[in-house]
């Protein structure tokens, strides 16, 4: 039985099989493998508990799923609305939807744009490891990882699978939402069972591949059994989409693909990459605690567009004329037409003309300058990059200590993250086959600084950090050089080492050629050729000056 990747799966318009019963799975097994009757006796006999725990990690999933997609849609600007009015216009609706702010998506994206994979170093090889980078790259997780920390940051958890690939020696890396997928962990952070799930649009059914450490198992779910969670007060681009309710559906095995393949890596190939993890397990979403804070904001801004739109254009009042009927109505109508471009005039003498005072919008503008300024500081978001001109423009030493929590938070996801990642490229080492980099502790992906510098402030320091004799090659990495911008230095710097030690060895052979006083002068031009290149150079060739002393 061939292992199926997940993520590609045969349209059909008959998927499920016959109501579940105790015999098709070993039916199936008996009359489509040549798995030995013991061998098939037992594992169909285990299918009463696959079909359990689909349905229970299905309702983990759907229990988790209405929390994500409110992360979501708070991430992507579209929050839930006001509470309406019961007399709701559609210039109020307007307004409503007009008056939303996304502040949470720049909290989130100011975090993720530090967070930066520069490279993956082992116990071989600090700078980079050639096997491991060559997964990385071959998956393309330059760009695959930025989107698996931004789901991590939005939803407070996000997964990566490993899979056999093309080759046996080239895994296959897959960054996994939490929007379709769930997994369980034991208290080793090891993944005991992972389902996918997932719906065609070809066909009103609902699909989940269960993952086991031995065999993975392939259901469907007929649509008409799940039913859609609507949400309240949501009138943006998304849609009112909630969720759904899994509580009725009936899981049954698949036709149209083999229901059971057997997991050739032996375990479930699951990592997962938490923000906040706590000891229970738990984790936190970027974005947690934060949603009343934008809820006040959005609020704020909605009531001055709604002072804005009705009470900051002066209100004029008049007395003393005769007001006007419509002759089709007999109706009393507007003598005049208000506008901002027009202007009332009266011929009566009795007639008086006002207005009323115009709705102060500067209070409005300043509470939300006061939450924005709650969200700064809850969020450890430097006020600089929510609101232009809150305050002056860090530089220099201010910057660093404007901007020092933001730093200790991306330093701490880092961390978290990195443990995840470490896991990942140990399971790309058990699908390759790899065994010593699967059990190398210190294999792991190498982060870009977060720290706010210049660049003569850094050169700076790297300067001094070279004085204490710190090799060339982590200055460079410190600095942000790639590792293979490290290699082509590193080279580079060789030749040139040895090209030096070239011109030091023929002058030491033309030596008992001079006389005593030119052996002097050459012998002091000798000290002098390459000496500081020499003394840097971790590979180069040195030269014993003390043999060539008069």
């Amino acid at each position: 039985m061939a292992f199926q990747n997940p993520a590609v799966m045969t349209p059909s318009d008959d998927r499920a099989s016959d109501p579940w019963n105790t015999s098709y799975l070993l039916d199936w097994l008996i009359g489509n493998t040549s798995m030995p009757l013991m061998e098939a006796g037992a594992l169909g006999a285990r299918e009463a508990a696959v079909l359990q725990l689909a349905r229970e990690m299905v309702l983990e999933f759907a229990a988790l799923y209405p929390t994500f997609m409110l992360f979501e849609r708070y991430y992507c600007g579209d929050p839930p609305l006001a509470a309406e009015p019961v007399r709701l216009t559609r210039k109020y609706r307007e307004l409503l939807v007009m008056g939303v702010s996304n502040w949470l998506g720049l909290v989130v994206d100011v975090v993720d744009e530090r967070l930066q994979v520069s490279s993956i170093g082992s116990s071989t090889n600090a700078t980079r490891d050639e096997t491991a980078w060559k997964w990385w790259q071959r998956n393309k997780m330059d760009g695959i990882s930025q989107r698996v920390h931004t789901t991590a940051l939005k939803y407070g958890v996000a997964y990566v699978s490993v899979w056999p690939g093309e080759t046996p020696e080239l895994p296959k890396i897959m960054g996994e939402s939490p929007l379709v997928c769930h997994v369980r962990f034991d208290d080793d952070d090891n993944a005991v069972a992972a389902i996918r799930i997932w719906k065609e649009a070809c066909c009103p059914d609902i699909f989940v591949d269960l993952t086991m450490a031995d065999y993975q198992f392939h259901l469907v779910a007929d649509m008409t059994t799940v039913t859609p969670i609507v949400r309240e007060n949501y009138y943006g681009p998304m849609g009112t989409f909630g969720g759904l309710d899994f509580t009725g559906a009936t899981w049954k095995f698949r036709v149209d693909v083999d229901p059971v393949t057997a997991n050739p890596i032996g375990v479930v190939p699951y990592a997962r990459l938490r923000t906040m993890p706590d000891l229970l397990g738990g984790y936190r979403s970027e974005m947690e605690g934060l949603l009343p804070i934008a809820d006040r904001i959005n609020k704020t801004i909605f009531d001055r567009l709604l002072a804005q739109e009705f009470a900051a254009f002066p209100q004029r009042w008049v007395t003393g004329i005769d007001v006007p009927t419509d002759p089709d109505t007999n109706q009393p109508r507007e003598p005049f037409n208000a506008a901002v471009d027009r202007i009332w005039t009266s011929s009566s003498p009795d007639t008086k003309m006002g207005q009323f005072a115009t709705a102060d919008l500067q209070p409005y503008l300043n509470a939300v300058t006061s939450d924005v300024q709650a969200l700064a500081t809850q969020s450890r978001t430097p006020p600089h990059y929510l609101v232009a001109g809150m305050g002056q423009f860090p530089s220099g030493e201010s910057v660093r200590a404007t901007e020092y929590g933001l730093t200790r938070k991306c330093q701490a996801r880092q961390q978290s993250y990195g443990d995840g990642w470490q896991q990942v490229l140990h399971l790309c080492a058990l699908v390759a086959g790899d065994q010593t980099l699967a059990d190398d502790e210190e294999l792991n992906v190498v982060w870009k600084d977060v720290e706010a510098r210049s660049e003569g402030e850094l050169v700076d320091a790297l300067l001094k950090m070279g004085s204490l004799n710190v090799p060339p090659q982590a200055l460079w990495q410190r600095w942000g050089a790639s590792p293979s911008e490290i290699e082509q230095w590193t080279a580079l710097m060789q030749q040139q080492a040895a090209a030096l030690a070239q011109q030091r060895d023929a002058k030491v052979a033309i030596l008992p050629s001079l006389d005593v006083a030119q052996q002097g002068v050459a012998t002091r031009d000798l000290g002098n050729v390459g000496r500081d290149d020499l003394a840097v150079n971790p590979g180069g060739t040195s030269v014993d000056t003390n043999r060539v002393q008069v």
